[in-house]
């Protein structure tokens, strides 16, 4: 075993001694990669063997081994990963991972397999600490933090004190606590293991220490350890950090307030101290540490060298200064860079930098000025007024302008604090000297400030006066159409029309039109005012002019505001004509009515009030041709809206005309009525459509009735009333034989499912009137559309008229007809076996006629009824007596006598059923008071084959539906 173990000592030596130089003959990292690869196997490979032939009983071998595995799956690792970077985005996306890595993964899970087995096999073993260790380090590897933190404490656990692994793994797990920001669990064990300093890498982990320190606020520890970390970087045996020591240690200095420290530590490293602090000065800015940042920065002021380093740290300060509020030290460091930059020792980041401060500082300002808060405290709104003159002073300069724009911006001022006597004289000012120079911008600027100052509160009279009109003149010139020039043009009207110059407020009006065309809210307002004056001043011509421009659309209103101006006009024109109807005298109305009327400069608007009127007094004086003829008149002239509104009065003129037997006109001012408002909310529009449509159809004009049912179609009539003068109308051409339109209109009725019944008997009629032109086939199609409506209506359970159901059942009565025909037509005849098939036959064909008759009755018409119950009766009588009556030939008397007996019964009882059905029938017509043709043949014992006929006493008058007879 020793002889062994001396063996693995000699390849070790010779492992550390190659690879030494390895690291020193093998730039290319690949190449290095290669031999420590080599080496690594020939060592492996006789540990290998060694733990082979000893059947791994030895645990520091495998120890060894496992290490050698480990080592190994990093280098390969190393590899992996080189060679991986340099694949391109295409080749890495189509490559599998795990894959790719599986070498040295495998190496890893062999370093951990060893290990395992090692703490499984030997439990006693005294190096499972550095057994541990390697499985931290493998887990750590893999970015496992949680397992590798496990197996560094228990590599702590099992180590010796103060040994290596002990140091290794306490730092190890520091580590990972620091990166975790666990840094109170990360002080004791930094501390722990950095007691010693053999560690050339003492410097780098103590500076973790330090941070940790830091962090947890104990600043005046990590002072220390940093001062320590910096003097060992000097050392040739630590890592020299001594760079980030310089940073951070300003850092922890400043942040404890100790900024003398830091200058200290500079002025004694030989740093320079103002680059040195505006670093930390940065940082500490950039971290939020605005506080800290300040002092230190204003400490390297005064430490700066340059001005190129003084400029910097101005420029780091300003921001500071407004934040917290320094409005002095803003002002100071604005002044100090202003100068530099005259000097021309700002960069153009620097300049633009404070150009933006001076500009946001000086509009604050302003905005602070005329805040509520300095209202009651007069001194500091006018140390804030002074601050904002200082500002706007270096502005001019900063954007380029010359002395005119200084006194703009004095000007801004004072308007700022509402001095606007005096912010008016100097806007005016710097316009002049704006204009002089040709700065449009500015003398555009001073020119809107000089309007503001103007309509300012508590603005002199003295001011307005003299600087009003050439402000709002020069204004207009050049911005006839901005959205300050709508409000200016007001402003110019009203003050025109307040000094009585009322054209020259129309013609600032007129240019406000023109301008601002979709204003017209405010354009009406003006217009009322001119209009007032007039008005007042009882000028009707000129409102006229006004009333002609809206008219021809030279001026646009609203509907409402030119009904207003019309109403005006009107109002004056009827004035003195409403006086002359209100006393009573109908004819001096009537004349003046017929003035306004006639007269050239007349609004329509004016002509249809007089017309209407006209009508009105017409009709109350009871002249119906003038009557009729005016309102017609007045009913063109009306928009819909107007109509609706008088149509009470129009109905009762049409009513007039009717009384007076003026049928044709009153249907008439009914239809043109109803064309008006036939798309309002009318209450009497359906009354106008009947009385319209009703006379057209006493006078026979069904041309005129179909046009008004056309046109009400969509004035959303009752459908029970607009289906009523459908059905009215195709009586009437029904009557006058006009059978293509009647086919048309019935056409139109199939579409509406409510019409389905009241259509039945109009088939009918069409059908006839085929038959009687001799077109079968139209007349066949027709009757059977008929049926197919009856059924329609039933399965709808429509109401069918009583005069449809009559046609359907003299249809279907037809029918029945001729299966009673067919049964009397069958005649008994002998022998028995023949009788006796024919008596069977005849019972089966008098149920199936009983069974249609049924049929016929539900169709629900009276007239079908009586037939249906005639022809049973009849068809039952008549079997019964041809069965009683029959006398079998050649046979006996003695069989007779037997055949007749056995048939009696029979006989009788088909008799009895016939008396039956006569009765069921007298009860029907009685109870359904049903007027048939054929009553007589149930409710008379009349047996003459004779149909009675009953004649009035006196002669009747037949009349239409106008009258005439």
């Amino acid at each position: 075993m020793s002889k062994n173990m001396k063996l693995v000592k000699k390849i070790l030596i010779l492992f550390l001694s190659l690879f030494v130089m390895t690291q020193t003959c093998f730039a290319n990292g690949r190449e290095r990669r290669a031999e420590l690869i080599k080496i690594i196997d020939e060592e492996l490979n006789e540990v290998v063997r060694l733990n082979r032939q000893i059947g791994a009983k030895n645990p520091k071998l495998l120890l060894r081994m496992a290490e050698l595995y480990l080592e190994k799956a990093r280098i390969i690792n190393e590899e992996e990963n080189y060679r991986w970077i340099t694949l391109s985005p295409e080749e890495s996306k189509n490559i599998n991972q795990e894959d790719f890595y599986k070498v040295s993964r495998k190496y890893f899970n062999m370093a951990q397999k060893t290990c395992y087995y090692i703490l499984k096999r030997f439990k006693r073993f005294n190096g499972r600490a550095d057994v541990y260790y390697i499985l931290a380090y493998n887990a750590k590897e893999f970015q496992q933090d949680d397992k590798a933190m496990a197996f560094f404490k228990k590599a702590l656990q099992y180590s010796k004190k103060n040994s290596y692994t002990q140091r290794k793994s306490k730092v190890a797990l520091a580590e990972l606590y620091y990166n975790k920001k666990k840094y109170s669990q990360a002080i004791p064990l930094y501390a722990g293991a950095l007691k010693h300093k053999e560690d050339k890498w003492w410097t780098k982990d103590a500076f973790n220490l330090a941070w940790c320190y830091f962090r947890v606020g104990q600043t005046s520890k990590a002072i220390n350890v940093m001062e320590s970390v910096h003097r060992l970087s000097g050392s040739d045996k630590y890592v020299n950090i001594s760079d980030q020591v310089e940073r951070d240690l300003a850092y922890f200095y400043s942040e404890a307030g100790q900024t003398n420290k830091a200058v200290a530590f500079y002025n004694k490293i030989g740093k320079d101290i103002g680059q040195n602090l505006l670093k930390v000065g940065i940082y500490l800015k950039g971290q939020g540490k605005y506080a800290s940042a300040e002092s230190t920065l204003a400490k390297a002021a005064t430490h700066a060298k340059s001005d190129e380093t003084k400029n910097q740290i101005y420029i780091e300060l300003l921001s500071l200064y407004e934040r917290h509020g320094k409005l002095a030290k803003h002002l100071d460091t604005s002044k100090n860079l202003f100068a530099s930059h005259k000097a021309g020792q700002l960069t153009s980041q620097q300049s633009e930098d404070l150009k933006y401060h001076v500009a946001n500082l000086s509009s604050r300002l302003q905005k602070q000025v005329v805040s509520k808060a300095y209202r009651r405290n007069k001194s500091a709104q006018n140390q804030k007024a002074e601050y904002a003159t200082e500002y706007f002073k270096m502005r001019a300069i900063l954007e380029g302008s010359g002395e005119y724009k200084s006194i703009f911006h004095a000007a801004e001022t004072q308007y700022a604090i509402k001095n606007y006597d005096k912010a008016a004289a100097l806007y005016d000012n710097a316009y002049d000297g704006a204009i002089a120079a040709r700065d449009k911008k500015i003398a555009r600027l001073s020119l809107d400030g000089l309007m503001a100052s103007l309509g300012g509160k508590g603005v002199s009279k003295k001011t307005t006066d003299l600087y009003l009109t050439k402000a709002y003149t020069a204004y207009l010139k050049g911005n006839p159409r901005t959205k300050k020039s709508y409000k200016i043009y007001q402003r110019l009207f009203s003050q025109k029309y307040e000094q009585g110059d009322i054209k020259g407020a129309e013609e600032t009006l007129l240019q406000f039109k023109n301008f601002f065309p979709a204003a017209i809210d405010k354009q009406e307002a003006m217009l009322a005012r001119v209009i007032d004056h007039y008005k007042d001043k009882k000028d009707r011509p000129n409102i006229s002019i006004w009333v002609g421009k809206i008219n021809n659309g030279e001026f646009k209103v609203t509907k409402k505001f030119a009904k207003k101006l019309r109403l005006i006009l009107l109002s004056m024109q009827f004035d003195k004509v409403e006086k002359f109807n209100t006393k009573g005298d109908k004819v001096a109305a009537l004349r003046g009515y017929l003035e306004i009327y006639k007269e050239p400069t007349s609004s329509a608007e004016a002509k249809k009030n007089a017309a209407y009127n006209i009508a009105i007094l017409f009709h109350e004086l009871g002249n119906v041709n003038e009557t009729y003829g005016w309102a017609k008149r007045s009913l063109e002239l009306m928009t819909n809206a107007d109509a609706y509104k008088f149509e009470d009065s129009y109905m009762a003129i049409a009513s007039g005309l009717f009384n007076r037997r003026q049928f044709r006109r009153s249907a008439e001012i009914n239809e043109m009525t109803l064309e008006k408002v036939c798309k309002k909310k009318s209450k009497i529009k359906n009354i106008l459509f009947q009385n319209a449509n009703v006379i057209y159809l006493a006078e026979d004009n069904a041309e005129k009735s179909y046009e008004v049912i056309s046109f009400a179609k969509n004035c959303y009539i009752k459908s029970n009333i607009y289906l009523e003068a459908q059905l009215d109308l195709l009586k009437l051409l029904a009557e006058q034989g006009r059978w293509e339109s009647f086919d048309n209109l019935l056409t139109q009725l199939k579409r509406n499912r409510n019409a389905w019944g009241d259509i039945v008997y109009p088939l009918s009629q069409l059908r006839d009137a085929y038959f009687e032109r001799g077109l079968r086939k139209e007349a066949i199609s027709a009757n059977a559309e008929m049926i197919s409506y009856f059924k329609k209506a039933k399965a709808s359970r429509q109401s069918i008229p009583l005069e449809g159901l009559d046609v359907v059942a003299l249809n279907y009565i037809e029918n029945v007809k001729r299966s009673a025909e067919e049964l009397s037509s069958m005649k008994l005849t002998f022998p028995e076996n023949k009788y006796n098939q024919l008596l069977k036959k005849k019972f089966a064909m008098i149920d199936d006629l009983t069974s249609k008759t049924l049929d016929l009755f539900k169709i629900g018409s009276g007239v079908g009824m009586v037939e249906g119950y005639k022809v049973l009766v009849e068809s039952y009588q008549k079997m019964g007596e041809e069965i009683s009556s029959f006398t079998p030939p050649g046979k006996g008397a003695e069989y007779v006598t037997s055949f007749k007996s056995s048939m009696a019964q029979i006989a009788q009882t088909l008799i009895n059923k016939a008396n039956d059905f006569r009765m069921e029938a007298q009860g029907q017509i009685k109870k359904s008071q049903i007027l048939a043709k054929n009553n007589y043949f149930f409710m008379t014992n009349n047996k003459l084959p004779i149909v009675p006929q009953f004649f009035p006493s006196k002669s009747g008058v037949l009349m239409d539906r106008g009258g005439k007879r």
